[in-house]
C-alpha cells in the first residue's frame, strides 16, 4: 500500500503514518532465527557486497545487546582500512561508544584489540584537552 504524496505542508500526522508504513513495511521482510540465546534479525538492507545486513540481539542483565558480531569492522579491515592512527582510534571510540551508554565486556575486548582505552562520551572534552596539553 502507497501513501498519497501531498505536495503541500507535511504534517504530524502525515508523518506519524509515514512512520507507521515503513515500521510495516520492515516487519514484513525483517527474517528472524533462534540461534542458541541470540535471536538473528536478517534485515532488507544489504551491504556493498549486497550481503543482507544482519543483527544479533541478546538479552543481558542490563537490557539487550545488539551487535553484527564486528562484521563492520572486520569488512572495513579486508579492505584494507587500519586503526592504526590516534585519529581512527579516538573515531572507532566514539562510533562504538557513540550515546555515553555503559560499555560491555565485547566492547572494551574490541577496543582493547587495537590498543584503545575506553572512555565515556561525555568525558571526551577532558580527554582532548589532556592531548592537546
Amino acid at each position: 500500500m502507497t501513501a498519497p504524496i501531498n505536495r503541500g505542508l507535511v504534517s504530524a500526522l502525515d508523518s506519524y503514518q509515514l512512520v507507521d508504513l515503513y515500521a510495516n513495511w520492515l516487519k514484513e521482510r525483517v527474517k528472524l532465527k533462534t540461534i542458541g540465546d541470540v535471536c538473528e534479525l536478517t534485515t532488507p538492507f544489504v551491504d556493498r557486497h549486497n550481503d543482507y545486513l544482519q543483527i544479533y540481539v541478546k538479552a543481558t542483565h542490563s537490557g539487550m545487546l545488539l551487535t553484527d558480531d564486528g562484521y563492520a569492522i572486520r569488512d572495513l579491515e579486508m579492505s584494507g582500512l587500519e586503526f592504526n592512527t590516534d585519529r581512527r582510534k579516538n573515531e572507532l571510540k566514539s562510533i562504538l561508544n557513540g550515546q555515553d551508554k555503559e560499555i560491555t565486556a565485547d566492547t572494551i575486548h574490541a577496543l582493547r584489540a587495537y590498543e584503545i582505552e575506553p572512555m565515556a562520551w561525555s568525558k571526551r572534552d577532558k580527554y582532548v584537552d589532556k592531548l592537546a596539553a
